[in-house]
């Protein structure tokens, strides 16, 4: 549920933080008393009642009458003490985006690209110059849309093509009798100036980038609520490296497994006690391409670095 703030902008960040506190009391409360069902993605992941975010705040129960009951009686509750007001037609999207992907996976991002051609459309009939056109186009990216780019992989033809229609296109839709533009191809655009291209952003490439940043939070907070949640879902009983991405996999899923790569490949282990460490399967030897041995195996192949050395710290090879 979205929760409009009606405050003064004077209101102090201390009254506002136990407004928030305010509201978590009220669900957990709620979810003691079973009044709610908190949502759940697996058997052995946790439990989910409310997330609350700086602006909004979303709340998960069971599709019950009493639980939306419940609800009702809480956002009551929680307006009436902190002198807001409950904003419900806005229920459906958290910063743009819905909060629920489904199946429609390109339906997302022609939204993004639409109020993208909305704000530059407005601006296609000014005198500006082309290096005017130029910093408009580059800067008609809605700030939602750097919220997909690191929650989902963008189809390559879509995010290219859509943009190119959207942003470099505009001029040749002013009139229908104008000629439009023949562009270069979009690899050759986001080259830099030096080497004849535009500079622009390589929208494949930043995508990958956000979502191997997402997907290094994981690896690093492994305690988060994010983290928790995919590893009851997707690998209980192994690491975040070594899961598997099946074709079954929720889009989300996917796509962080696409970020992954980066990771991957760019990854090396810091030989310690080398309990954790493969020694053919991971990274750690300081050989370029490879960094694996390349040697015959010659013990079991899930052996681990520890097997090679010894209780001194020397190597037993």
């Amino acid at each position: 549920m979205a929760i409009e703030n009606v405050l003064n902008s004077g209101a102090s960040q201390t009254f506002s933080s136990y407004e928030t506190k305010y509201l978590s009391y009220l669900v957990n409360q709620a979810v003691r008393k079973k009044e709610i069902t908190g949502f759940k993605c697996s058997s052995i992941g946790p439990i989910i009642s409310h997330l609350l975010f700086a602006d909004d705040s979303l709340l998960f129960a069971k599709a019950t009458p009493s639980n939306c009951v419940s609800i009702r009686l809480i956002l009551d509750c929680y307006t009436k003490a902190s002198d807001q007001a409950g904003q419900w037609n806005v229920t459906e999207k958290y910063l743009g985006l819905p909060c629920f992907t489904g199946r429609h996976k390109r339906k997302i991002f022609n939204d993004i690209s639409k109020r993208v051609w909305d704000k530059i459309k407005g601006w296609r009939d000014k005198f500006l110059s082309a290096g005017g056109k130029e910093v408009l186009i580059k800067g008609g990216n809605p700030v939602d849309s750097y919220l997909y780019y690191e929650s989902f992989l963008a189809a390559k033809r879509t995010s290219e093509r859509k943009f190119i229609d959207s942003g470099l296109d505009s001029d040749g839709e002013s009139s229908q009798d104008k000629q439009k533009i023949h562009w270069y191809k979009w690899s050759r655009l986001c080259d830099s100036k030096g080497k004849g291209g535009l500079s622009f952003k390589d929208l494949e490439t930043f995508n990958k980038a956000l979502l191997a940043k997402q997907c290094w939070r994981i690896l690093k907070n492994k305690n988060s609520l994010a983290a928790r949640v995919l590893k009851g879902c997707y690998f209980s009983d192994r690491e975040f490296m070594e899961a598997e991405i099946k074709p079954t996999g929720s889009f989300i899923w996917k796509s962080l497994g696409w970020g992954r790569e980066i990771i991957v490949a760019g990854s090396r282990w810091r030989v310690g006690n080398g309990s954790k460490i493969r020694i053919y399967k991971d990274h750690w030897i300081p050989r370029p391409t490879t960094f694996r041995p390349l040697s015959p195996t010659f013990v079991d192949e899930n052996a681990m670095v520890s097997q090679l050395i010894t209780p001194s710290g020397g190597w037993n090879i």
